[in-house]
């Protein structure tokens, strides 16, 4: 059975280890990238997400332009859901058109977002069992 597995790219640690803690408890793998530059870093070193959680407004390199480089690469058919406390600017919406990537809003849609999840986990396969703690 195929892991279910995913990166969290967000900039704000404590917004990461929430979403890493709470993927984890629901049997996820989480792999966690503060920018665009470290996420793409990951990938060459051998990180294989089976999703991406993306946040938009990030130092170094922020999610648009880790968008475009996506484009390039041959993980560029990894699902990608922009989790964004700009979910409803005019740029933002346009995302989806531009580059099939599902847009969020970051303050209210974690519910929406851990169904998104768990739909994409369950259709490699899962459920996986829940995390348990040793």
């Amino acid at each position: 059975m195929a892991s279910a597995s995913l990166m969290v790219v967000e900039d704000n640690r404590d917004i990461r280890r929430a979403l890493r803690d709470l993927f984890t408890l629901e049997g996820f793998e989480v792999e966690e990238a503060c920018n665009g530059i470290d996420a793409l870093e990951r990938l060459d070193a051998g990180a294989h997400p089976s999703l991406i959680i993306l946040d938009l407004m990030m130092p170094r390199m922020d999610g648009w332009e880790f968008l475009r480089h996506m484009q390039d690469r041959p993980e560029r058919e990894t699902p990608v859901v922009v989790l964004t406390s700009m979910a409803y600017d005019a740029d933002t919406r346009g995302l989806q058109e531009r580059y099939g990537v599902r847009v969020l809003d970051k303050s209210t849609e974690v519910v929406r977002l851990m169904e998104i999840a768990r739909a994409h986990r369950d259709a490699m396969g899962g459920p996986f069992p829940p995390y348990a703690p040793t």
